[in-house]
């Protein structure tokens, strides 16, 4: 396996970020798409960048349009923690599921001596 440089991950985790947080101004997918290969286009047009100083710029800035476009409320899928929905109709505990022991012995079928109406 070859050796990445040292800015590999943080540029993966700062495309992802920046991704997420399209995702959060942008709730249409069909939008958010066109939006995403976009992002794509201009992080692969400096995928070949050698210079640290010019890698160091472009991390930089990065950062900084992450910073002036966060979402002060971000959108949260409605069923999951954060959302409006999260832990509505929760399911009762395993242990409220399982049926309860049965007692045979009151089922057996009426005999003829217990029964005084015949």
């Amino acid at each position: 396996m070859a050796s990445q440089p040292a800015h590999t991950h943080l540029v993966k985790t700062l495309y992802r970020q920046i991704i997420k947080l399209q995702l959060h101004w942008i709730i249409d997918l069909t939008r958010w798409r066109g939006e995403a290969l976009a992002t794509r286009r201009l992080f692969e047009s400096s995928r070949d960048l050698k210079d640290p100083n010019e890698i160091a710029a472009k991390v930089k800035e990065a950062q900084h349009w992450l910073k002036e476009h966060w979402h002060p409320e971000p959108y949260a899928i409605p069923t999951q923690q954060g959302g409006s929905s999260y832990q509505r109709n929760v399911a009762p505990p395993i242990e409220c599921l399982s049926p309860l022991p049965l007692d045979l012995t009151n089922l057996a079928p009426p005999t003829a001596a217990s029964n005084p109406s015949q």
